[in-house]
């Protein structure tokens, strides 16, 4: 064969092989790269910021020691089809490396590295979503668990009192009548906030609900909560006191708003003892609203305060009256502030109260 046709063959040869839709490297038995094709020396100038070979391109000859580490890849395991990331192109891209023996004794190596991105990302999302559907089973779970407890005990107890009066028609002492109206009114309480925040819950997590943005009155949501919430700490004797620093409307979802501050406030007068205090605080600071309440009740342990703030448990606490609840509340505030681009945060000891603080970005219009 002459040396044109020989060359030919070579031009012919590149020319061929930089059509193909992978990176190629071709070595020798020393390891020695004879040949690239273009989109490998593309990928090796994104990976060491130089050219293969700037003089001959289709004809290199280098030692493979510092062409991405390939030969390390394959000296771990030889059967193995390793993969790696690589910045190019202005995005990262995953390689899978492949390598084939060519030739009489495997005089040459051919390395193949096929571009996966697409089908690594979508294994990635695949994986995401199973692991959203486990915790979806897991959370779905843990509900019914609450429907099964929290909820029929209740209703079991309601029903049971409620015979009680059915079978003792003007028998009944005012005493008797008056612990009987207080016990009912607070299970249909409890009842009545349960199903609130399993609503909530349920359509949030169904429709992936999103926040409504309008300019609300925060002064106006604050004191429709306190309002809610008074006549429990009334009863319960706990003084209130209000500040509201707020002058203007902000811009935020009312309804998620609302619930945060009456979940906020529930809370606070649900592990306050008779005759203690809350003090409630809203305004704005450094471009955020803010919404506080401190109490002067049974206050909680570091290990407490991380059970709730951790997405994946509920956990229900008696009040200091006995008051119940299922854990939820306080897990949906924290979604909700979260989906309004805010957090609420804790701080409290045992026996020295509660702070709690939800802050929110102030929206532009």
């Amino acid at each position: 064969m002459t040396s044109g046709r020989r060359q030919f063959d070579e031009v012919f040869a590149s020319q061929l092989l930089d059509a193909v839709p992978y990176s190629l490297l071709v070595l020798d038995s020393d390891d020695t790269v004879v040949f690239a094709n273009d989109r490998f020396r593309k990928l090796f100038v994104a990976v060491n910021g130089r050219e293969l070979v700037p003089d001959e391109p289709y004809r290199p000859q280098i030692h493979c020691e510092s062409c991405l580490g390939l030969l390390e890849m394959l000296d771990r395991d030889a059967t193995a089809r390793p993969c790696f990331d690589v910045e190019f192109e202005g995005e990262t891209h995953t390689f899978q490396l492949h390598r084939y023996p060519l030739g009489e004794n495997e005089r040459y190596t051919v390395l193949q590295l096929d571009d996966v991105t697409a089908s690594k990302q979508a294994e990635r999302r695949a994986a995401a979503a199973q692991e959203g559907l486990r915790e979806a089973m897991r959370t779905r779970d843990v509900i019914l668990s609450i429907i099964g407890h929290d909820l029929r005990a209740p209703i079991a107890q309601l029903n049971a009192i409620l015979y009680l009066l059915k079978q003792t028609p003007g028998q009944m002492s005012e005493d008797k009548l008056q612990q009987y109206s207080g016990e009912l009114e607070d299970m249909t309480r409890h009842l009545s906030s349960a199903l609130d925040n399993l609503l909530h819950w349920s359509t949030s997590h169904r429709r992936g609900l999103d926040p409504e943005l309008s300019l609300t009155d925060v002064g106006q949501v604050l004191s429709e909560s306190v309002g809610l919430l008074h006549p429990l700490a009334l009863h319960k004797q706990i003084f209130l006191a209000l500040e509201n620093d707020v002058t203007e409307d902000i811009r935020t979802d009312r309804e998620m708003l609302a619930f945060i501050m009456r979940n906020l406030l529930a809370n606070a007068v649900k592990f306050t003892p008779k005759q203690g205090r809350i003090d409630i605080r809203q305004g704005q600071a450094d471009g955020h609203f803010y919404f506080e309440v401190r109490d002067s009740g049974v206050g909680m342990s570091q290990d407490q305060i991380q059970q709730i703030q951790r997405h994946d448990t509920f956990h229900s606490t008696r009040g200091t009256n006995g008051e119940r609840g299922i854990g939820l509340g306080l897990k949906l505030c924290q979604e909700f502030a979260e989906k309004l681009g805010g957090r609420i945060t804790f701080d409290s000891e045992i026996d020295a109260g509660t702070q709690v603080r939800l802050n929110l970005p102030l929206q532009q219009d």
